[in-house]
């Protein structure tokens, strides 16, 4: 894919992923609340006390961003909308930092052979010398019993 494929590739399908909209949003905010404040001439010790409260207030997304949370859009929501209240701040916490059930593996269950083909199977092994005679012994002896 040549470069031009790439760049015409990323504007048109939405390149970025969410966790980079969701940081560079944050970042917008933060500094825009910064440019507020300096602009109505609030303390200087606000400047620095700003950042500290947003970022104070968005923990739970940030460590579900750095976990990789698969419902970090959700708990994004959660932060933001019911963060205000201690409860659904606390909630976006604990959510964040969950570990979602990772997906069962897909066991497939073959039928067994029957017991003539376990029995071939045994006995082309000793004849390939794989299985000792006493060993072909015990496993028929286990097999049938």
């Amino acid at each position: 894919m040549s470069e031009t494929d790439t760049k015409k590739n990323f504007w048109t399908t939405g390149g970025m992923s969410f966790r980079l909209r969701l940081v560079l949003g944050i970042l917008f905010l933060v500094v825009l609340a910064l440019v507020w404040a300096v602009n109505e001439g609030a303390p200087v010790e606000i400047i620095f006390i700003l950042p500290v409260l947003v970022m104070s207030y968005l923990l739970p997304t940030f460590l579900a961003l750095g976990r990789r949370h698969k419902a970090l859009p959700a708990i994004f929501a959660l932060n933001l909308f019911l963060g205000w209240s201690l409860l659904g701040w606390v909630a976006a916490l604990v959510w964040s930092l969950t570990n979602p059930k990772p997906s069962e593996p897909v066991v497939i269950n073959q039928a067994a052979g029957s017991m003539a083909d376990e029995l071939a199977k045994l006995a082309d092994l000793r004849d390939k010398g794989i299985l000792t005679e006493e060993e072909f012994q015990a496993k028929k002896a286990a097999l049938l019993g």
